[in-house]
This record gives C-alpha cells, sequence and structure tokens, in this order.
C-alpha cells in the first residue's frame, strides 16, 4: 500500500480546517477595516485549538517590527504580525497563565493607546515632575 505524503507548503504542512477558517474570517476582517475602517477580533483563547494550530497561525502569520509588553495586572504582549493591521494580542495574569488571547484587526491596539482618562491627568502630572526638579513655573 503507497504511502501517501502530507502536502505541504513553503510554510511546511497544510493547515488544519480550523486554522484555514480562522485566516478566511481574517482576510474578510483586514478588507473591511481597509473599506470601512472597522475593526475586529478573532478569541483565540475562546477557541478549541490545539497548540500545533496556534503555532501554525503564528508561523503563517509570522512577525512583524512592532512588539509591546504592558504591565498591569499580568503582562500583555502585543506583536504585529507580517501583515499590516494584523495583530496578536496575549494578556497573562500574575501567575504568568494566559488568561486572554486574540488576534485582533486594528490600526492599533486599543491597549497601546493613551487612555483619555491618563490623557486629562498627564498636564498636572508633568508639571509635579517639573517641579521635582525646579523647572516648574
Amino acid at each position: 500500500m503507497p504511502v501517501k505524503e502530507s502536502q505541504s507548503n513553503e510554510l511546511g504542512n497544510v493547515p488544519s480546517v480550523q486554522v484555514l477558517a480562522i485566516l478566511k474570517e481574517l482576510q474578510t476582517m483586514l478588507a473591511t477595516l481597509v473599506e470601512t475602517g472597522d475593526e475586529n477580533y478573532v478569541d483565540i483563547h475562546g477557541m478549541p485549538l490545539l497548540p500545533g494550530e496556534i503555532q501554525s497561525l503564528k508561523q503563517i502569520l509570522g512577525t512583524g517590527e512592532v512588539e509591546a509588553t504592558i504591565a498591569a495586572l499580568g503582562p500583555t504582549h502585543v506583536t504585529e504580525t507580517s501583515i499590516p493591521g494584523i495583530w496578536w494580542v496575549t494578556h497573562r495574569n500574575a501567575s504568568d497563565e494566559i488568561i486572554s488571547e486574540f488576534i485582533e484587526v486594528t490600526d492599533l491596539p486599543e491597549i497601546l493607546k493613551t487612555q483619555h482618562h491618563d490623557l486629562h491627568e498627564a498636564p498636572e502630572k508633568f508639571q509635579q515632575r517639573l517641579n521635582e526638579i525646579n523647572l516648574g513655573a
């Protein structure tokens, strides 16, 4: 009986049906972002994906030029993929366990933007800093 070789492409084996469905959904979301500016996301943590499928998605999407880590209740890691407008966002708790994971389709993930309440406090905070080094007015 002949052994059928698994199909492969330049990235490795052919992705699972689940991975292909997510990629198709991301393609649609990206087109919508370009056409209307509407942002969207895929909740990876809430899906029944196998570890190999998550790795397959990461490999296919690649890594772009921007990576950021936000220190909040637990670390959040944001990575631009090699596809502009598609970002991988992983939130962890204080024990470093993944508590949520998203692929966001957006110009810039919301978590990287300055929060409005922080921005309103910024002038006073900056003035205090200047006063500390005797540059305040």
